[in-house]
């Protein structure tokens, strides 16, 4: 199945399957009794990453310029809205005009 995956208006190429994780949000508090107090929402934040390859290297130095901007993150048609690139960004030009990418991003439910 080919995965079809936009940041913004930037296409990632060939994106293999992916790694998804829904975030649970958790708030722990340890109370001067010793005892652990807990908050949990029925929030969660997603977090997904992605490995890519391309020939074109523009399409890494595309993606990059987004990093810092909260964009739409769209996958297979859905949309997560206030989404940014998180974590590792890693390049790497595996043969001549050959590039390996991966890229993270995490979504802001506020």
């Amino acid at each position: 199945m080919a995965y079809l995956v936009t940041f913004d208006t930037i296409d990632l190429i060939n994106p293999e399957p992916f790694d998804r994780g829904d975030n649970v949000l958790t708030g722990i508090t340890l109370l001067l009794s010793g005892k652990q107090s807990t908050q949990t929402s029925t929030e969660t934040t997603l977090s997904i990453s992605f490995r890519c390859q391309t020939e074109t290297y523009s399409d890494i130095s595309n993606l990059r310029a987004k990093i810092g901007l909260k964009k739409t993150l769209t996958i297979n048609g859905t949309d997560f809205l206030k989404c940014s690139i998180s974590g590792k960004f890693i390049e790497n030009e595996w043969a001549p005009g050959k590039w390996k990418y991966a890229v993270g991003f995490i979504q802001d439910t506020t």
